[in-house]
């Protein structure tokens, strides 16, 4: 006689801060500027914006050996009347919505993988052990 097992599904809860805290430890670059000209505010916005504070997002980016964090601020508009909002334009870098990944770094991955026949959990623990595995430069 075969039973029937019904597994519920479950979701892991993400806990608060854990980008900022994964990407502490990484050197960070120059941060990248995004803002719109002039012109472009008077014509969305009209005479009066004001500038709200930027929105932030990083990324991590893979150099051979290395990683490196950029930040990106992306420039945020308000009219004086506080009805309309413009943003400029983000760079395109993103491989997946919201997520750290970059081209350099998926690259990266691809090839210790695929070219170096790198086992996943192994390329995990050299990403993990950075400095002390040699795999970073100190």
């Amino acid at each position: 006689m075969i039973d029937e097992v019904t597994v519920s599904s479950h979701k892991r809860r993400k806990h608060a801060g854990k980008r900022e805290e994964d990407l502490s430890g990484l050197p960070h670059g120059e941060p990248v500027y995004a803002s719109l000209s002039e012109e472009e505010l008077l014509c969305q916005l009209g005479p009066g914006y004001r500038q709200l504070p930027d929105e932030v997002y990083k990324r991590l980016e893979f150099h051979p050996a290395s990683f490196e964090v950029k930040e990106y601020h992306i420039g945020v508009y308000v009219s004086a009347d506080g009805k309309k909002f413009a943003k400029a334009r983000r760079p395109q870098t993103d491989l997946f919505r919201n997520s750290i990944a970059t081209p350099s770094l998926l690259a990266g991955i691809l090839n210790y993988k695929y070219v170096n026949a790198l086992p996943i959990h192994r390329l995990a623990q050299e990403f993990q052990q950075g400095e002390a595995s040699g795999f970073l430069p100190r």
